[in-house]
């Protein structure tokens, strides 16, 4: 299955040991794989080279047993300089099959480093192997592309074996898509903290950032377009560029206060509102404008439409968030 994956050119780096859980990590290990026609040349096999090297490497356990006081003793026995033997030496230097014949095993073969799993997964009397892959591209012609595969696989898998699609919880998901919107609230609460050393106004600038993707996901659903990695990608846009318009507006606010303290703080809000009008559209209009040009290929642009679409559905959405939203949260009775 991974051969036939890898064929496909949007697919990238075919893992066949993925981790089945999402805390588990993956192990290393290197792998010598022997071509049968060239260990065929030098007239051996492959039970003769891996047997040859385990006696030069570290022992992989004992070999006999004894009795001292009653008490049992494995025994282990290892080459001299079996400490030192590398991969290196495995590869360069000649393994001495008897007294008339040696082999390189750089010339019969291959020494690779391989991704492992760290654990081996039995459930119902069967064991269970997970192999994950990235594919670039839609999540509707991905899905589409792997069940093809599946398909194909099943025919061919032999009596005892079965394959199907992983299944995913919903907070593993959430977990995986959405932690950087997680990450990025952190922030700019951290910097809305720092810049008006007031907790208070930080949480403000954060609660309009979720409202902002509710015009994310109207326009997906109204559109009926497809959401693919883009449209992730379009929150974190959003989350920087809406944060940045409630910025202005209570930094202004703000500073009115400062000057014309006398005065309603609710009209100094609708003036600081009216103030940052002007440049929160503009703001806004640019950045629309910008992501336009990725709207022309339609559906079939993998990431940009989605980006695109995403984010001038969410941009647009703000402007409520920033005008009625946010003053609406700092006006005072």
């Amino acid at each position: 299955m991974a051969e036939k994956l890898i064929k496909n050119k949007r697919v990238q780096q075919v893992n066949k040991n993925e981790q089945l859980e999402y805390w588990e990590k993956p192990s290393r290990e290197y792998v010598l794989s022997l071509d049968a026609v060239k260990t065929a040349l030098h007239n051996t096999n492959r039970a003769e080279i891996l047997n040859k090297a385990e006696q030069l490497g570290k022992p992989m356990g004992f070999i006999a047993k004894i009795t001292v006081n009653s008490q049992f003793y494995p025994v282990m026995l290892k080459e001299k300089n079996s400490e030192k033997y590398s991969g290196y030496d495995l590869l360069r230097r000649p393994l001495y099959l008897d007294s008339g014949r040696m082999a390189r095993a750089e010339s019969l073969g291959k020494l690779a480093l391989q991704i492992t799993s760290a654990n081996i997964r039995k459930e119902e009397r069967q064991y269970i192997r997970m192999l994950g892959f990235e594919y670039i591209g839609s999540m509707m012609f991905g899905a589409q592309f792997l069940d093809e595969i599946i398909d194909q696989t099943k025919k061919e898998l032999p009596v005892g074996y079965s394959i199907e699609e992983a299944k995913w919880t919903w907070w593993g998901e959430v977990k995986r898509k959405y932690g950087l919107i997680f990450a990025l609230l952190l922030v700019v609460f951290f910097i809305g903290c720092v810049l008006f050393e007031n907790m208070r106004e930080a949480v403000l600038i954060i609660s309009i950032i979720p409202i902002s993707f509710i015009g994310l996901f109207l326009i997906f659903s109204m559109g009926h377009f497809y959401f693919d990695q883009g449209g992730y990608a379009a929150f974190i846009l959003l989350g920087g560029l809406v944060s940045n318009a409630a910025i202005f507006i209570i930094n202004d606010y703000n500073n009115l206060k400062k000057n014309k303290s006398k005065r309603c703080p609710n009209r100094l809000l609708i003036r600081s509102a009216a103030n940052r009008a002007r440049t929160i559209m503009l703001t806004t209009l640019s950045a629309c404008c910008g992501l336009i040009p990725f709207l022309a290929e339609g559906q079939n642009e993998v990431f940009w439409f989605s980006l695109a679409i995403g984010a001038i559905g969410g941009l647009l959405f703000s402007l409520v968030a920033a005008f009625i939203v946010l003053p609406v949260l700092l006006w005072k009775k």
